[in-house]
């Protein structure tokens, strides 16, 4: 029987019904799919509740169909005041399509159209065939390339690794078009590069015997040119870089620190915290930190 108590205020009962349940006591059960769940007690979380809502396919389809039945699209006739329903042409492999495609751009769950009629092996195969046609299309347009530059973060030098790299060249049909490929600065590169490179000259006719095919990426060897001169004031920047911790990391700290900014009438702007690596972040937070130099001292106080 249902149990009439105090209105719950959370949205999520409109869901559910709560019910006693002789032998089992109190128990709460979704309107859609007629799971039973706990009620949690007086004061209870509702949050295993809304995540059961989130997951329930049938609250789904009642969503879906309550959202189809209230937007009906007419036409004004010229013919008469009537109104005309406009037609659609159904076609289920287009939705089939739809559905797929949509359950790999926002990377959804199979389990999302599981039903009795619609399970999820059908969208897993609709999922695998759309693969498939854009593989093949993908593969079309490579044939229309000469040739064909490649850039990579390589593992360090291993036989097996290397051969399954050109199987996988093979497999799209680019073995014969490579020109070059561009990588990191890493020692170890050099031995996977010079392996790859005799392997294709096996079959393939390299671009001057591959004298251009390993090519050093530009933007790390300027990354490694910026963190050596960085080196020279590495204690500095090590201080800026707690410095900017201290702050962020603590919300009464950063209260403290925009009040400052505030008294001493400077424009008030994010702190920056660097990435170690990335020498172009460390660049952008010392202008930051050296801006609020004086806001630092003040908190510093």
């Amino acid at each position: 029987m249902l149990l009439r108590k105090r209105k719950k205020t959370s949205s999520v009962w409109n869901d559910f019904d709560e019910v006693e349940i002789v032998g089992a006591g109190k128990k709460t059960i979704c309107k859609h799919c007629k799971v039973r769940l706990s009620t949690g007690g007086l004061g209870g979380s509702t949050s295993h509740l809304r995540r059961h809502s989130e997951k329930c396919n049938e609250r789904r389809l009642h969503m879906a169909e309550e959202k189809n039945q209230s937007i009906i699209p007419f036409k004004p006739s010229n013919l008469s005041n009537s109104f005309l329903i406009l037609g659609v042409k159904y076609s289920n492999e287009t939705l089939r399509e739809i559905i797929a495609t949509t359950m790999m751009v926002h990377e959804y769950p199979f389990s999302i159209v599981e039903d009795e009629v619609w399970i999820r092996k059908t969208v897993r195969s609709d999922c695998l065939a759309i693969y498939n046609a854009e593989k093949n299309r993908l593969k079309a347009l490579l044939k229309t390339v000469n040739k064909i530059s490649l850039t990579t973060d390589m593992w360090k030098s291993c036989h097996q690794r290397v051969l399954s790299f050109v199987k996988c060249l093979k497999a799209w049909g680019i073995k014969e078009n490579v020109f070059y490929v561009s990588v990191d600065n890493a020692s170890y590169i050099d031995s996977y590069l010079k392996n790859l490179k005799e392997n294709l000259s096996l079959s393939t006719k390299l671009v001057l015997n591959g004298d251009l095919f390993h090519v050093r990426c530009c933007a790390h060897i300027l990354n490694l040119l910026v963190q050596d001169g960085l080196g020279k004031i590495k204690d500095i920047i090590q201080n800026v870089r707690e410095s900017v911790k201290y702050i962020n990391h603590n919300d009464a700290r950063l209260k403290a620190f925009s009040d400052v900014v505030e008294q001493k009438h400077l424009k008030e702007r994010k702190l920056i915290l660097d990435s170690p690596t990335r020498w172009n972040s460390t660049f952008q937070m010392l202008p930051i930190a050296l801006k609020f130099k004086i806001s630092f001292s003040t908190c510093g106080e």
